[in-house]
């Protein structure tokens, strides 16, 4: 019982890094006294840090989490975002798909596809295309190793010459009125030239995103076409820009 409570509060804090005593004790319907035992059994275990009131995951403290742990956050938003967005695709069509977890699940369902090519500077991606039927051509460059992306001037050197039908981007940071952001120049310089050779632009990003900017803003709202997104967003984006899809996480329709 108390190693299955321990598993639920890993669970939990994976998806909310930061937690009150009073949430997680909600989460799991438990005392205040066996929450907070548990807690302490945590924190000796290095899961996470107590703060006056609430925890901190250790991960969350130590930086950008790595692509492993923010994959399994939101993954079932993510997974019906990604079945969305592969349906937006048409056949022929040339789609860049850039290195975020979201986007890793869009590329998912076009890997199984015959009649679309793909461009990708995702490592993860380019790893799942070896069990995939669809064209994959790589973008080189720098390995940056918390997204398992490829970026700086080789890369962008290498986007200089291509074009998309399609560009599937994802973001760290949403803010209704500056745009998208990310956490790291050379990220963004990629996504920002992925957007300028594309005729569309596609967001496939959960709700959990915004009013959350990170530090790089990599695009205005006026250069996305579409925003799929798992549920009713109540800041609309500033300007006509973009079209929202809500997308249902649980049936994924």
């Amino acid at each position: 019982m108390i190693q299955r409570r321990l598993q639920q509060i890993r669970d939990y804090l994976s998806q909310n890094p930061r937690s009150s005593v009073h949430e997680l004790q909600n989460a799991l319907n438990v005392s205040r006294a066996t929450i907070r035992r548990d807690l302490i059994e945590l924190e000796e275990q290095g899961v996470l840090v107590r703060v006056h009131g609430g925890v901190i995951h250790s991960d969350f403290l130590a930086g950008e989490p790595t692509f492993d742990r923010r994959h399994q956050q939101h993954a079932d938003e993510k997974s019906a975002i990604g079945q969305a967005v592969s349906e937006m695709v048409r056949s022929n069509q040339t789609v860049f798909l850039d290195a975020g977890t979201t986007c890793l699940e869009v590329a998912r369902r076009l890997l199984l596809r015959e009649d679309v090519k793909l461009f990708t500077n995702s490592l993860r991606v380019m790893s799942e295309a070896m069990r995939g039927q669809a064209q994959v051509i790589c973008i080189g460059g720098t390995l940056r190793r918390v997204s398992e992306g490829l970026v700086d001037t080789f890369a962008l050197n290498w986007l200089e010459n291509l074009h998309f039908d399609i560009a599937v981007v994802g973001a760290s940071g949403i803010c209704p009125k500056r745009g998208l952001s990310t956490t790291e120049l050379s990220e963004a310089a990629v996504k920002q030239a992925v957007i300028d050779r594309a005729d569309k632009v596609i967001l496939a990003a959960d709700a959990s995103k915004l009013g959350h900017p990170a530090s790089v803003r990599f695009a205005k709202w006026s250069q996305i076409d579409h925003w799929v997104v798992n549920q009713k967003v109540t800041c609309t984006p500033k300007g006509s820009k973009p079209q929202i899809h809500i997308v249902d996480s649980v049936n994924g329709d």
